[in-house]
């Protein structure tokens, strides 16, 4: 099962990174299970903590939206997984690239996934 996660991350980090409009979020469909749910979190405007839980079809629809004219890329930079049975816990750290008209960043971040057996096999 640890020999899939990079190939699953870096099949994730691919399709947030193709450019404006060229998302390829049919290669990402089939790791989550039907009932997933993504959590983005981060600070508000005002500097306060937020947490926003999306199916993943409002995640997509939210990407679509935040990033409809940025070039945005991540890459992973380094990993953790902690494995039970057919579940495991992975940590991922990324580094991005945020690239609009208005503005460019650069920074890290990361996410933290949860997979089954199944989930790695490609099925849900």
């Amino acid at each position: 099962m640890s020999a899939d996660f990079r190939e699953l991350t870096a099949t994730l980090y691919r399709a947030v990174s193709a450019p404006p409009g060229e998302r390829d979020w049919t290669a990402v469909r089939h790791i989550y299970h039907p009932e997933a749910r993504l959590v983005r979190t981060g600070l508000d405007p005002q500097g306060q903590p937020f947490a926003k839980v999306m199916t993943l079809d409002a995640y997509i629809e939210n990407v679509e939206t935040l990033l409809a004219d940025v070039r945005f890329s991540e890459v992973e930079i380094g990993h953790d997984a902690v494995i039970f049975g057919n579940v495991a816990r992975l940590t991922s750290v990324y580094e991005f690239s945020w690239e609009s008209a208005a503005e460019r960043r650069r920074g890290r971040g990361v996410n933290f996934l949860r997979w089954s057996a199944r989930q790695a096999a490609g099925k849900s």
